[in-house]
């Protein structure tokens, strides 16, 4: 696996964007333009970017990329169906990675904790870590990441999803079960064990998480 991560976002002005955007593949450059906010083409195309330098420094890049994604939301890449990739942005850092089997990465800034939503979606024992924790904002935020990470890993999405109280990502090693998921989650990945990675972003502004199957 290979990742990238990149925090200077205020590199990256108007201009600077919307030059990068004509050197684009026109259905990528569409694709971002339909994005209204400047903050956002600003996060997607700095990811187009550290997705293109990923495939580069891996020896893999024969062209530029064209991304395509499932029923589930989950971008893949049409022209290299071979590698597989995934990606996150927040307000203060854009993280990509490829590897040669499913992976995925989060990435975000320390968020309130919010316990209604933690419920939904942690389990009693992440949730017993949470209630315990003098910082709840850093704790919460490190274990979404993780989360986040685990779903995106198996291609299904996070929002209304209670099976997931049942994956536990307290430890490095996290034990999956399809039980309660959609059939979407491709059959490598299930009732397998995923391995788990958290990084602090630099100035401590947040954290970034890698999963990929053990």
């Amino acid at each position: 696996m290979k990742y990238l991560l990149y925090t200077d976002l205020a590199a990256y002005d108007e201009r600077r964007v919307e030059q990068l955007l004509t050197t684009l593949p026109p259905t990528e450059a569409q694709r971002i333009r339909r994005t209204s906010h400047f903050v956002g083409r600003r996060e997607k195309v700095i990811a187009y970017q550290l997705l293109t330098d990923c495939l580069r420094e891996e020896g893999l890049l024969r062209e530029l990329p064209l991304l395509v994604y499932d029923s589930q939301g989950k971008p893949r890449l049409s022209n290299y169906p071979e590698v597989h990739f995934n990606m996150s942005h927040c307000r203060n850092a854009v993280a990509v990675a490829v590897a040669d089997r499913e992976v995925g990465v989060d990435v975000e800034s320390v968020r309130t904790y919010k316990e209604p939503l933690a419920e939904r979606v942690f389990g009693q024992r992440e949730m017993d870590i949470l209630r315990l924790a003098d910082d709840k904002d850093r704790v919460f935020s490190r274990l979404w990441t993780r989360k986040e990470a685990v779903v995106k890993c198996l291609g299904t999405g996070i929002v209304g999803m209670e099976p997931l109280q049942g994956i536990d990502v307290s430890d490095d090693t996290v034990s999956v079960s399809t039980e309660g998921f959609p059939t979407a989650i491709s059959p490598c990945l299930q009732s397998c064990l995923l391995r788990l990675t958290t990084l602090p972003l630099p100035d401590d502004a947040g954290y970034l998480s890698l999963c990929q199957p053990a």
